[in-house]
């Protein structure tokens, strides 16, 4: 079987859900696809593309349009012989319809990985532009609902959930370890995103407040970018918890890889596309309760897999984590994770999601 060969371009590659996508996609060792990566911009992540079957590039950009590194591009298209342009921003689309341009046979599909459009006008471009496209992809049911409310072209989206593989689990390293300071019969919740709007960290500091004085051995472990949400989250945490029973880690690279050191994943996220960490942390076994968006009701089918709480509301989350912290409760959650965990491995693996997408790419 000849591969068919796939550019991706990507803007940025610093810790995140699509760069850990990515990431995998480039190092999962199959005979479908050749993957071309072309990185527009530089990131700490870019010495995590390691198999040698593919190849990676970094054509930076040095202004928003940069003519120079279209010219690279095309260039690449053409000594390659590439077949199929992948985007997954705006500006990775506008790329993408300029090669276009000058390479007519080549496919472009396009995938939207996230809700957040801050003003109407990329929206209404990006909605523009898809329309060019051989195909868009996004994640879940749910997203696709939500871009039709918007009026894009829904015969142009399709869905294509994440794949997601689970990751070998190693002790944190010795600096956050030696900070959290656990002591035995201790629980750790822990949250993995940057703090933004949209992640609602805030509602489980809130929640942490109220838990604590009920149940002195649980500890609340935040890793993540702070930005301009850390502080507000920081201000509404009681002081004496802060680093005795509450850490800000800060960015850790490859974070899905500690989850074992922890017991339980809360996911307060206010919207969402899919929810990478949460399927990360259920192949890890650790049990998950996250905000009742539609994409955590349909990742999670209905609450089998994990547990749900509404959506900013501080008090149900307080009165679901004390449910799941009560004698009992938590073990029997544990076991049921582990079942989801095997039916997660098989729903959202790597060979599953290639085969899909070499289907598509050569349809």
């Amino acid at each position: 079987m000849v591969p068919i060969k796939a550019l991706h371009l990507r803007s940025t590659f610093d810790p995140g859900g699509i760069e850990s996508l990515m990431i995998d996609l480039y190092n999962y060792k199959q005979d479908y696809i050749r993957f071309y990566y072309a990185l527009l911009k530089d990131g700490c992540l870019i010495g995590s593309l390691e198999n040698k079957n593919n190849r990676y590039f970094c054509f930076f950009r040095k202004k928003t349009v940069d003519l120079l590194v279209i010219w690279k591009l095309n260039r690449l298209l053409r000594r390659e012989r590439i077949q199929v342009i992948q985007s997954h921003q705006m500006i990775e689309l506008g790329y993408a319809l300029l090669l276009k341009l000058l390479n007519p046979k080549i496919k472009v599909y396009h995938f939207i990985h996230g809700l957040s459009f801050k003003l109407r006008f990329y929206r209404n471009l990006e909605k523009f532009l898809i329309g060019f496209t051989r195909q868009t992809f996004t994640v879940s049911a749910s997203a696709r609902d939500y871009f039709k409310g918007l009026g894009f072209p829904v015969n142009k989206i399709q869905i294509l959930y994440n794949a997601i593989s689970p990751q070998k689990q190693i002790n944190l390293p010795e600096n956050i370890e030696r900070t959290i300071n656990r002591h035995v019969n201790e629980k750790i919740i822990v949250m993995i995103g940057n703090f933004v709007k949209e992640k609602d960290q805030l509602t489980l500091c809130k929640a942490f407040n109220l838990l604590a004085n009920v149940y002195p051995n649980i500890k609340l472990v935040l890793i993540g970018d702070e930005l301009d949400k850390g502080f507000e989250c920081r201000k509404a945490l009681n002081p004496f918890l802060l680093d005795k029973r509450v850490f800000f880690t800060g960015v850790v690279a490859h974070a899905s890889s500690y989850l074992c050191n922890f017991d339980l994943m809360v996911f307060s996220s206010r919207s969402e596309t899919f929810g990478i960490s949460v399927v990360e942390s259920i192949l890890a076994g650790i049990p998950v309760i996250a905000s009742d968006i539609p994409p955590m009701i349909e990742l999670s089918e209905g609450g089998e897999h994990f547990r749900l709480f509404r959506t900013g509301d501080c008090e149900d989350l307080v009165n679901k984590l004390s449910l799941i912290f009560k004698a009992n409760s938590f073990e029997e959650l544990k076991n049921q994770t582990l079942h989801s965990a095997s039916y997660f491995r098989d729903k959202y693996s790597y060979d599953k999601y290639i085969q899909e997408l070499f289907k598509i790419y050569a349809e």
